[in-house]
């Protein structure tokens, strides 16, 4: 978080680069409607406990603001953001695959099965 005094002073530097064109490829539905785009000239640095399996960020903290051309300002962008990270998907585990009968014991079978429903009939 920061105070009124600094959110002010953010919201007047944002001002002069505000864009009415989303400067992503896709933007997420939650933001579709009512969002405020600017272009990406500032880094921001924000430091968070962890990125949930839907990519939110868990317990984020503002830390400070910098325009992208001062010298040292992508130097702390060590994690993916979150258009990069993508939930992990949870896969069942695999069952193993049974091994296919040879095609003469599926004749044989099948021929079995015939010859007994043959029967069957023949004793009613």
């Amino acid at each position: 978080g920061f105070d009124r005094a600094l959110g002010e002073k953010i919201a007047a530097m944002l001002k002069p680069i505000e864009t009415e064109v989303a400067p992503f490829a896709k933007v997420p539905w939650e933001l579709e409607r009512g969002a405020r785009w600017v272009r990406p000239d500032y880094v921001i640095q924000v430091r968070f406990t962890e990125i949930t399996r839907e990519g939110v960020l868990r317990h984020p903290r503002f830390v400070r603001i910098r325009h992208q051309s001062e010298p040292g300002a992508g130097e702390h962008l060590r994690s993916r953001t979150l258009a990069d990270k993508k939930p992990k998907k949870r896969r069942a585990p695999k069952k193993p695959a049974a091994a296919a009968p040879e095609r003469p014991a599926l004749l044989d079978a099948l021929k079995k099965s015939l010859a007994r429903k043959a029967q069957r009939r023949k004793s009613r």
